[in-house]
């Protein structure tokens, strides 16, 4: 008996000293980078909790963080497996002189695809790519039109996904413009070529599990994207109250909580608000504005994207609860017929011709926590010209290194200049 007890005791001195021994190597060894294969051996469990904390702790110390090889590693290689990019513009607006540019007698069809031609490429390097669509496809039987009441063919939808997006938001002003057709048959036309959109909802699509968002997979990280409208030009005095609400999001503060709430509960990885809002042509967020933001992140938006000034607003980082977020309250025009010459009585109608496209980078770890990394941006400008008698419009990615520097195409030294005039306007905005 007393030999097993020996025995016994020199077994847990043995496994004793291995594991100070082990500890005291991982502690010696703290300020090198290794390979994943040569990481700790903590439990499952074990791995996700230390990973987490160190998450907790490059989002409150960068400093520190970044004169530290191991956990920079940890950060880089190791805590994120999944990242993706994806990239969001403001308001896609048809004016009657765009759809009247974009048709073509000789085989009597409507085209868009240039107007999109030179930002494609950005758009198509995301994962993933949203914008606000602010008009309607209500059919030819309907009439086209602009302003005020807008209905645009259905060639446009065909450009703006071969341009690369695949997120619309249909909660705006213009939603009901014609009525509650044009509200399904828009709806119709963007569930035929595959787009996810939210904000305006079919007839009976709405069903009693109260979910008013929508969801996706890109790369691993769940999104789930909430759009919602301050009104409705009106149309929200014409229906019932009922009819509104199974047909679409106004904001209210109730509902865009529960909703926010709701994807927590199905494990929604990043949730972004697209959010029309706002006072047209002030360059200056409202205070219900700001005010609201506050809330949506305090209920767990991790992502604001603005819409309905037409022109660019600020954009903002913002901690709450422990995470990094960020709002931008209006990414401005991304195609219209909004200029200079056209609004001649709104004071800096110029500020209408600008526009963004807002990049963001997210990473998700190992243990299912998901990190908004950073922001960047590419300012647009929408280019009318006259080409053969006809006007022509394109939305111009105006980036310092192609566009600015002159070697991407031949444009005329006045539209460079007005180029960099609306490069100066939105970059002094965004910073």
């Amino acid at each position: 008996m007393q030999k097993n007890r020996n025995r016994i005791t020199d077994r847990l001195w043995i496994k004793g000293g291995v594991t100070i021994l082990l500890i005291c190597l991982f502690v010696c060894l703290s300020g090198i980078g290794y390979s994943d294969s040569q990481f700790p051996a903590f439990s499952t469990s074990e791995k996700g909790v230390f990973l987490t904390r160190l998450s907790e702790m490059t989002m409150h110390a960068p400093v520190q963080i970044a004169t530290s090889k191991t956990f920079n590693w940890l950060r880089e290689g190791t805590m994120y497996s999944e990242k993706i990019t994806l990239v969001a513009a403001g308001d896609i607006m048809f004016h009657q002189p765009q759809i009247t540019a974009a048709y073509d007698a000789a085989l009597d069809a409507y085209d868009f695809t240039g107007t999109f031609s030179e930002i494609a490429p950005y758009i198509q390097s995301a994962d993933y790519a949203l914008a606000n669509f602010e008009t309607t496809t209500a059919g030819e039987d309907r009439g086209y039109s602009g302003y005020p009441m807008f209905n645009v063919p259905d060639a446009a939808l065909d450009a703006i996904q071969g341009a690369g997006f695949d997120f619309l938001s249909t909660a705006n002003n213009h939603a009901f413009d014609k009525k509650l057709y044009g509200v399904d048959r828009t709806i119709e036309q963007m569930n035929a070529r595959g787009f996810t959109h939210t904000g305006t909802f079919a007839e009976g699509e709405l069903t009693q599990d109260g979910i008013r968002f929508a969801t996706q997979d890109v790369g691993g990280v769940m999104i789930g994207i909430l759009s919602a409208t301050y009104g409705l030009n009106g149309f929200e005095q014409v229906y019932d109250a009922e009819t509104l609400e199974n047909r679409v999001n106004l904001i209210d503060e109730e509902m865009l909580k529960t909703q926010l709430e709701k994807m927590s509960d199905q494990g929604i990885d990043l949730k972004i608000v697209f959010i029309h809002w706002g006072n047209e042509y002030q360059d200056v967020p409202a205070s219900t504005q700001t005010e609201l933001a506050e809330k949506l992140f305090d209920w767990g938006a991790d992502v604001i994207l603005g819409s309905h000034p037409h022109v660019i607003q600020k954009s903002a980082y913002q901690f709450s609860n422990g995470k990094k977020r960020y709002v931008i309250y209006s990414m401005g025009n991304f195609l219209s017929n909004q200029n200079r010459t056209r609004l001649t009585g709104i004071a800096h109608s110029e500020r209408t011709e600008d526009g963004v496209m807002v990049y963001l980078t997210v990473s998700k770890n190992r243990a299912g926590q998901t990190r908004l990394d950073g922001v960047s941006y590419v300012p647009t400008w929408v280019y009318r010209k006259i080409e053969n008698g006809q006007l022509v419009y394109t939305i111009l990615p105006v980036d310092e290194e192609t566009y600015l520097s002159g070697e991407a195409a031949n444009w005329p030294e006045s539209v460079f200049a007005l180029m960099k005039e609306s490069y100066d306007r939105t970059v002094s905005k965004l910073n």
